[in-house]
């Protein structure tokens, strides 16, 4: 009976032992249960604000090139802000004309204008102005005043004016 209540008392102590132990990895599952939890959201909220952060940063570099190109800059050019022309000073531009296009270098500023005037009108109306402001005529479509040349196109209703400094 010793032996039979020796076994017994083995393995009452055997399943004592395994609930103990049972019990014991019950509270550190649910620490690893809590824990990834909190982590793995925490996680990805990070990863989130690392990529948006990123991606914000890529937005605001794309908004500046743009509006480095807006302003006429050229890549790998210095950039400097453009000085501001008055085109009404720099060329003389017949009544009632739409300017159409204007280009601009360093030294050379080139002006388009579309006028309701005929080609004898337009061709009047600048004559009278370069010998009216004191402009020399050099050729049919080049006059020069103060360190200025103005080369001047004519046709019927389009003129085209090039002013190098």
């Amino acid at each position: 009976m010793n032996k039979k209540h020796t076994k017994t008392k083995q393995k009452n102590n055997n399943t004592e032992h395994k609930k103990e132990k049972q019990h014991n990895s019950i509270p550190f599952t649910r620490i690893i249960i809590i824990s990834a939890l909190v982590l793995v959201p925490a996680f990805g909220m990070y990863i989130s604000l690392m990529h948006f952060s990123n991606q914000t940063a890529k937005t605001q570099n794309q908004l500046a090139k743009l509006q480095e190109l807006q302003n006429g800059s050229v890549a790998g050019a210095e950039t400097k802000k453009p000085e501001v022309v008055d085109l009404t000073n720099a060329f003389p531009i017949i009544d009632n004309a739409e300017i159409s296009d204007v280009r601009r270098s360093d030294k050379t500023i080139s002006l388009t204008v579309i006028s309701n005037k005929n080609y004898e009108e337009i061709k009047n109306f600048y004559d009278d102005y370069f010998f009216e402001n004191g402009w020399q005529q050099i050729d049919d479509e080049t006059y020069t005043k103060d360190n200025k040349t103005l080369r001047i196109m004519m046709s019927d209703k389009i003129i085209k004016m090039e002013l190098t400094k």
